[in-house]
């Protein structure tokens, strides 16, 4: 946010893409390696990053609990309920 003396605030949200899944979660892609990962039910987020940089591809949810992202390279697993990633 940025703001003036007389009064003025301008805010910005800079996102590559944000989309919804099912209805439940909404992802919004910060850059192509991290993922904020949202439930809309009860705003609870975790951040999905991949630590070598390669681009996520594909996230998954199963049983609106865990959190599995694709890379060319590797698996990105997150558990929304304890907020924990591998």
């Amino acid at each position: 946010a940025v703001g003036a003396l007389t009064g003025v605030l301008d805010q910005y949200d800079a996102c590559i893409r944000r989309s919804r899944y099912k209805g439940k979660f909404e992802f919004t892609y910060v850059s192509l390696s991290q993922v904020i990962v949202k439930r809309l039910s009860n705003g609870t987020r975790i951040i999905l990053k991949s630590l070598y940089g390669c681009e996520i591809t594909k996230i998954n949810i199963f049983q609106d609990r865990y959190v599995i992202g694709n890379t060319s390279e590797t698996l990105l697993l997150g558990d929304l309920e304890t907020l924990k990633l591998s």
